[in-house]
Order: structure tokens, then sequence, then C-alpha cells
């Protein structure tokens, strides 16, 4: 098998263990400042999250009464009884159906709607929380007896649950307008695909698409609905249509090409090769990281036909005029090691490691807690790499792919007096904004 079908196989193993968390907000308890709900209705074009796929110990709690509902569109009702949880109820599959607590409905699918507009809360454990608008539908997986759950929320209120984890919620506002109009482009876009295919979802919580906490928690909920609705109905268009749109944190100098990353298909996105003077403030910037050969090896191993015990180098070739790589070759112990894709070398083959360490004030440091940028062995493709005794030494440019928006960069430009507008222009050259459908927010 070649090493890139090995690849391809181990992505989509991963792909179906991938398991996603709930986190945020106690229950029952607020702090003074935190954003309670949003103003803006439910009435809008609806988003369908997978915000924890195959759980075995998710709970839920709603204070507010709730109706149960079939998880199609006619919503038939389930049952004329009003439900309340005033406890986490732990949700479970079982052969004859779900069960909420004590409560079974039959069937492998559920709609639950609270009646007031109130939020639910969704949790793994009682550190892990988070408070959603709209409704779930729960799934029962009966291959492995595990539950999926979906939150069914209006458009733009999914926006203010996202802003506030893809760039930090006191950016200044022109750079949250300007991520508010990314970030809606590209889930009408998943939204369109996923419906043609006909998935139970549209888009995922995580860094697979993009990043969705539900109600915001803390003092800025206000500040960033008031980012969403100043931009409300906008997204970007090329050629009169939707397109695949890419943000990502700092692209380290220059933007790449979607096509030379993701193998998009010339034309179906804006080009890259734009130099960005903006970013350079990011602290991520510059970095420096290291692992054990022996870590390294062992990863290598899974795309290699014999057991690697020691990597001899790692070098890129194909750069782009900031050092973004086309492709690596891993030279070790049993031969050559040699993929095409520096990106998917990067996020498929090294990937993350809590035994990666960074440098900072002069010694080796660990990451610590939900600081996972540092736990990527490689952060972007802009890198070299050098044997140093028992670890390999990363030291290169920017975090992430690097294609489309700069995420620090549209920062910085913001603090120069640019507004959203002009952003997009820049980092999305040949695209136009409209406004893409129906349901403005007033």
């Amino acid at each position: 098998m070649k090493p890139n079908d090995k690849i391809r196989l181990i992505c989509a193993i991963i792909a179906c263990m991938a398991l996603a968390g709930c986190t945020n907000s106690c229950r029952g308890i607020r702090t003074p400042d935190e954003y309670t709900k949003p103003t803006i209705p439910e009435s809008q074009v609806k988003i369908r999250v997978m915000i924890v796929p195959h759980g075995r110990h998710t709970r839920i709690f709603c204070d507010a009464p709730f109706k149960v509902y079939s998880a199609d569109e006619q919503r038939r009702s389930l049952s004329e009884d009003s439900y309340v949880i005033r406890k986490g109820a732990e949700i479970t599959a079982t052969m004859d159906g779900i069960k909420v607590g004590t409560l079974l409905f039959k069937g492998n699918a559920f709609r639950l709607v609270p009646q007031t507009g109130n939020p639910i809360t969704v949790y793994e454990s009682e550190r892990d929380r988070k408070r959603y608008f709209g409704e779930l539908i729960i799934y029962r997986n009966e291959i492995d007896m595990t539950v999926d759950v979906v939150n069914i929320v209006g458009l733009e209120n999914y926006l203010i649950g996202v802003l506030g984890r893809e760039v930090a919620a006191n950016w200044p506002i022109e750079a949250l307008k300007t991520q508010a109009v990314a970030s809606r482009t590209r889930v009408l876009f998943q939204r369109q695909e996923a419906r043609k295919l006909g998935d139970r979802f549209d888009v995922r919580a995580d860094t697979k698409d993009q990043v969705y906490g539900g109600i915001p928690s803390g003092p800025y909920g206000e500040r960033i609905e008031r980012a969403v609705r100043a931009t409300a109905g906008q997204v970007l268009t090329l050629n009169e249509r939707i397109f695949k749109i890419y943000f990502a944190s700092t692209c380290g100098g220059m933007t790449e090409y979607a096509e030379r990353v993701f193998q998009a298909k010339p034309g179906v996105h804006t080009r890259g090769g734009i130099t960005c003077p903006y970013c350079a403030d990011s602290p991520v910037y510059r970095w420096k990281h290291r692992i054990g050969n022996a870590e390294v090896a062992r990863r290598i191993s899974m795309f290699s036909d014999a057991p690697v015990t020691k990597i001899i180098s790692i070098t890129t070739a194909g750069k782009d005029p900031v050092g973004h790589a086309a492709s690596v070759t891993v030279k070790h112990d049993k031969g050559t090691f040699e993929i095409d894709n520096a990106y998917k070398f990067r996020t498929n083959v090294l990937g993350k490691s809590i035994s990666t360490e960074y440098w900072r004030d002069g010694r080796w440091q660990k990451a610590a807690g939900n600081d996972n940028k540092h736990k990527e062995i490689i952060m972007s493709t802009s890198f070299e790499a050098r044997i140093v005794g028992d670890y390999i030494e990363f030291t290169g440019i920017g975090w992430g792919h690097a294609v489309g928006l700069c995420q620090f960069g549209a920062k910085k430009m913001a603090e120069d007096g640019r507004d959203y507008r002009a952003i997009l222009a820049f980092y999305y050259p040949g695209s136009i904004i409209e406004t893409n459908y129906n349901n403005q927010v007033e």
C-alpha cells in the first residue's frame, strides 16, 4: 500500500472514532455579566450542529417545560405530556429506544423542544457544560449503543456561538464582523452540501468545521451579537455562488492556495499567495517545538512497511516565498517516507501529542490544559526540522493551513482602521458580499 493510501485509510478510521465533548456553564448559576439570551429570534434558516457524537455519558438539564416530537420535519408529537428536567438526566441508548433519565422514548430518534425558548444544558462531566438555544435531536446508534446529540439552531444564533471560539471576543468589532461573514458563508455552504448527501447534521461543533460552543459565557455575548446583527444575512460569493471558505489563525506572511493544501478544484476558491504584512504580532507568528525522536518514529511506522525506530532527517520541498512547503521527505533507519502534501503530514501523520514541548522564556515547557496549539507537533507547513540528541526540534512561522482569511491579520487591519468589507476583499480577492437568504434580522 502506498503511503498516501495508508494516510487516507487511517484518516477514515480516525474520523469514525472522533469524539466531541461539551463545556461551560454550571447548572442554575450565572455570573452577573454572563450573556443569557440573544435578542435575535429563532425563526431563521436552521443549522444542524453535531454537538455530541457517539456519547456514552451525556446528560441534559432543562428547567423549563419541553415536549418530545418525531425527529423528522413533520414534528409529530410523541407524547401529550410536557417534561421538566431539574437535575441532570443521563441519555442512554437501550434495546427498546432512548432513555432520558427514567423516561423511555421508543425508536431511534426524537426531537426535544423547549416550550418557552429557554436554553438546554448538555454535558458529559460536571466541569464540562454548554448551554444551547433551539432544539435537540437525539439519535440512537444501534451498532455501539451510543447517542448522537444534534442542536437545531437558527443561523444567526449559531454564529453567536461561533465567533468567540474562532477569534477572541474582545477583538475590534470590524474583525468580529469579518469573521461573522466568513463563518456564515462557510456554514451555509456546508449546509447545502450536507442536505444534498442526506446527512443527519450539517456541521460538527469542533475544528473539523468551525468551533461552536452554544451560548457565550462571560461578558462579551452582547458584543458578539452586535457583530452578527450588523452583518445579518451577508455572505461571500464567487462567480455568483457561495463557496467553501477557509480561515486560519496566522498565515505567517502569505496566504496559501486551496488547490495546493486541500486539492480544491481550480476556480472554486479565491486565489492564495497574498502577501500579508499584518499578522507579525500574533503570539504564534514564530514558534519552536520539540518531541522525542522515538515518538515520531512510531507515528511514521504507521505508514511504513517495517517498524521505524529512529528518524534520521525531515526535509521539505516546494516552498513558497514564506516557507510553506508542498511536500515532506522523512529519512529513517528502515528507508524513506515521502508524502506529497505537507498539510497532511502536519495534521494526519504527526498531529497532536501531550508530549510536545514548546520553547518559551529560555526553557522548554509543556502545554497545559486547553492550550491545544502547543500540543500540535508542527503548527504550520512553514517549518524546519533538526535532530538534537533524542529529540526532533521543529521551528516555524504561523499557525494553521494559511488558506483564506488570516484571523490575526484581520485583527491588525481592523486596529489600523479598515472595515470588514475591506478586510474580506483583501483576503478573498474576486469575491462579492451579498445578502444570500431572506431571513433578515430586524
